[in-house]
């Protein structure tokens, strides 16, 4: 028998529903996992699909370890995610959705790395299938080194809810089965476990999301007639835990709570920005109110949730564009490097037309180049160069990966400079559009007044 504490039995439970493809997937990547001590559940959601219940016989006729049950009805998402925690038995528990991918030593890496917090994760990427991209998200370090508010803040100013993936200690997830899911559940979850059992991150990227294409969806979790989402729950529940939190002092409770409102307030804005309009504008009036109070609570605000930050590594922003299969080898990443090094080009040079026409048509030459001066004084808005790279001396594939990051950050500044002068240009146009009628109607005026003078003369 295996020893449970250098060798725990770890539960993996595989929600699924009429996705074969998924599902197989799934199997493939946990069934071969380097840690061996499994106990896989399996719960279909009464799937129309036959192909789902005959790939999981499929993999249990050569797998032990696989324990399938099929629902008589549709239970919902809910009650499938508590039937598989409710047959647990392992000391570690964690759900794998059959649209995700995992390394092979995703179960090991973070048994090594959990220690004696209750949660663990590693690093994240977002697999866009239908692009074959592999996008980096921001690192996300959440250790039991840092106190728990410290780790709340680094959550909720960099949101990554796919945490509720990660592998959790069994007996600290007991909770879930007398709650009821919700929209921001997930988020609400992490928090729990950060400010009451510990949350560690690895940096090691193991986890892949999954995503079919990038427009933009949405999953509430009860959907209704009015709005896309519910969010009291959510922050009425978040509130609750901080207040009764014993990890937190009363100032750290202020300045989470201060966060959590803020961080509401933003994605209700976002989110119901067209659902329900009014309401939207009321919010982000709360968050204008609530902006200038940031310097007092000394805690950073989040960014609205559709902000793609890049990867500060410019060899991981070659991911964020390109797909992964041309990265892989040499003459996919030079190929690549010679296209953009040529629309580089390009964007300069039509910034710098645009730059002359901004100057021909400014009636004060002086205020036009305060102007663009400006302009290259924020970081997004700098005049951007072709990066200056040493002789080919045939470097490695991260090297290559390096230049080309830093090829597409030019070419993000020179596209945001562009945009920038053009409006420059047209607000230039209108200005001188605005002055000819007014010398129009004064030239009028004068001609009319010279000639009613005449008349009375006469």
């Amino acid at each position: 028998m295996p020893d449970s504490q250098s060798n725990p039995l770890v539960t993996v439970g595989i929600p699924t529903y009429n996705r074969p493809a998924g599902l197989r997937n799934t199997l493939e990547c946990i069934t071969q996992q380097t840690y061996r001590h499994l106990e896989i559940l399996i719960a279909d959601n009464c799937s129309p699909n036959p192909e789902t219940e005959a790939i999981t016989r499929e993999f249990a006729a050569r797998d032990a370890r696989i324990d399938y049950l099929r629902h008589p009805k549709n239970l919902g998402i809910d009650a499938n995610f508590k039937s598989l925690l409710e047959r647990a038995k392992g000391t570690y528990f964690f759900w794998a959705a059959d649209d995700d991918e995992w390394t092979l030593d995703f179960i090991e890496t973070c048994l090594n790395r959990i220690s004696d917090s209750g949660s663990v994760m590693t690093g994240l990427r977002v697999a866009v299938r239908s692009r074959g991209l592999l996008r980096p998200k921001p690192p996300l370090q959440l250790s039991h080194e840092q106190v728990p508010f410290a780790n709340a803040v680094a959550f909720f100013t960099n949101l990554q809810p796919s945490l509720f993936y990660g592998i959790h200690r069994t007996d600290t997830l007991r909770i879930y089965l007398r709650e009821h899911m919700y929209d921001y559940y997930d988020c609400f979850f992490i928090l729990r476990q950060i400010l009451t059992n510990g949350f560690e991150t690895d940096p090691k990227i193991c986890f892949y999301i999954g995503v079919e294409n990038e427009v933009e969806t949405y999953k509430p979790a009860r959907p209704k007639g009015k709005g896309i989402y519910e969010y009291w729950p959510f922050y009425s529940d978040s509130i609750r835990a901080t207040l009764s939190s014993r990890k937190l002092s009363f100032l750290q409770k202020l300045r989470l709570g201060y966060l959590l409102t803020f961080f509401a307030l933003n994605e209700f804005a976002y989110f119901e920005r067209n659902a329900r309009p009014r309401k939207a504008w009321l919010a982000r009036v709360g968050m204008a109110c609530l902006r200038p109070w940031r310097h007092v609570y000394c805690v950073p605000l989040p960014n609205p949730p559709p902000t793609m930050l890049m990867p500060k590594d410019p060899a991981e922003v070659p991911y964020m564009q390109i797909p992964a299969a041309d990265l892989q080898d040499e003459a996919g990443i030079r190929k690549h490097l010679d296209v953009n090094l040529q629309h580089l080009r390009d964007k300069l040079y039509a910034l710098t037309g645009i730059e002359a026409e901004a100057v021909r048509l400014s009636s004060s030459r002086w205020w036009i180049w305060r102007k663009i001066k400006s302009l290259a004084a924020g970081s997004t808005l700098r005049a951007p160069k072709v990066p200056e790279f040493p002789a080919d001396t045939g470097d490695s594939l991260h090297s290559l990966r390096h230049r080309l990051g830093l090829v597409l950050l030019a070419l993000e500044q020179g596209e945001a400079r562009v945009q920038a002068m053009i409006r420059l240009v047209a607000n230039h146009k209108r200005l001188n559009s605005w002055r000819d009628r007014f010398r129009i109607k004064n030239t009028a005026t004068s001609a009319v007044s010279s000639l009613s003078e005449h008349r009375r003369a006469a």
